[in-house]
């Protein structure tokens, strides 16, 4: 199986990602040099 079709899979089955969450993510991306430690929606929902 290759690593689009999981990505597909994994999206069909999760709930998008909440308002809230989205804006955090942005300003961490606007105010900190480096957010690279930030959990995207597919690993936050997986942890």
């Amino acid at each position: 199986m290759n690593e689009v079709k999981i990505e597909e899979y994994i999206l069909s089955h999760i709930d998008s990602e909440p308002e809230l969450l989205k804006r955090m993510s942005r300003e961490a991306h606007v105010k900190l040099l480096r957010p690279r430690m930030i959990s995207g929606n597919i690993q936050g929902r997986f942890l």
